[in-house]
């Protein structure tokens, strides 16, 4: 082949979409393609990936343009971007028996629906007060995942600690970050981040290991939060992946408990979140 390889493999796929549906295009079927064969017996995908018949197609980018648009990218340290995917109003969900207060810095609907299933949620922009939320009397307060860097992601830091000890706290990705610097903590941009669905960490108060779902650029520093145990730490090199403070009832993790299809290894997060709500109202689980 005097063309390269894969650009060879996405013309395929290309000619090939324009000719059948693709929603039916699978990997086996690029190699098909690209070898010579069709599953469908068009008779045109291999006439274009076998002869390479010239096709109309968008013009590839130069590689060294490609280069140049990575080398321009500013990255994430020092960027706000909650502010982007925040809800601009408040909304709720779910019909659970308990009111928690979900604070939006890119919430999943995943997520949603398992705190749907413990309580009834209202989700409120991540820019809300401490009063305003103490205001809806909730049971509890959740902290949303989100993007970008954690020390720009808005007023968040400095409403936090008006809520400590007034309601339980659960926060994840994102909001254990924030949680932690309210708490006094650093975080810090890692070199690739943790981003997968196979994540191992271990609860350092069990011994157990999880299987965790994990998307993060940035990291709480270990031993930078005061007054707090660190509950949870990444395997594959070590990273401080949960806390859970000594005084107040507040708690987070770094990765995605309501990871869909999974793994399902953390779901066990939502019952402890319950079981704190209870235990700090007073009121029978």
């Amino acid at each position: 082949l005097e063309r390269p390889l894969l650009e060879l493999v996405f013309e395929a796929a290309s000619v090939h979409r324009q000719h059948h549906d693709p929603r039916r295009v699978q990997c086996s079927q690029l190699l098909s393609i690209k070898t010579g064969g069709c599953p469908e017996d068009c008779g045109y995908c291999s006439q274009s990936a076998h002869h390479q018949t010239p096709v109309e197609r968008e013009p590839l980018m130069e590689v060294d343009a490609v280069l140049a648009a990575a080398k321009a990218e500013p990255g994430t340290a020092g960027v706000e971007l909650v502010s982007l995917v925040t809800t601009p109003e408040p909304y709720t969900v779910g019909s659970g028996p308990r009111k928690i207060v979900a604070y939006d810095f890119g919430v999943k609907a995943t997520m949603l629906r398992h705190l749907g299933e413990i309580g009834t949620v209202t989700v409120v922009p991540a820019h809300t007060t401490a009063e305003e939320v103490l205001a809806m009397n909730p049971d509890g307060v959740f902290l949303s995942n989100g993007p970008g860097d954690p020390e720009e992601a808005g007023p968040i830091v400095d409403e936090l600690p008006k809520l400590l000890g007034k309601v339980p706290i659960f926060g994840i990705c994102l909001g254990h970050q924030v949680l932690s610097l309210a708490l006094g903590g650093r975080t810090y941009k890692m070199k690739f981040g943790h981003h997968g669905g196979n994540v191992p960490v271990q609860d350092t108060r069990t011994s157990k290991v999880e299987i965790t779902a994990q998307n993060h650029n940035f990291a709480v520093e270990a031993g930078s939060v005061p007054n707090v145990t660190e509950s949870h730490v990444c395997l594959n090199d070590g990273t401080l992946s949960g806390l859970v403070h000594n005084e107040y009832p507040a708690f987070s993790v770094q990765y995605h408990p309501e990871a869909g299809p999974g793994p399902h290894d953390s779901a066990y997060l939502f019952t402890e979140f319950a079981e704190l709500m209870d235990g700090f109202q007073g009121k029978a689980a």
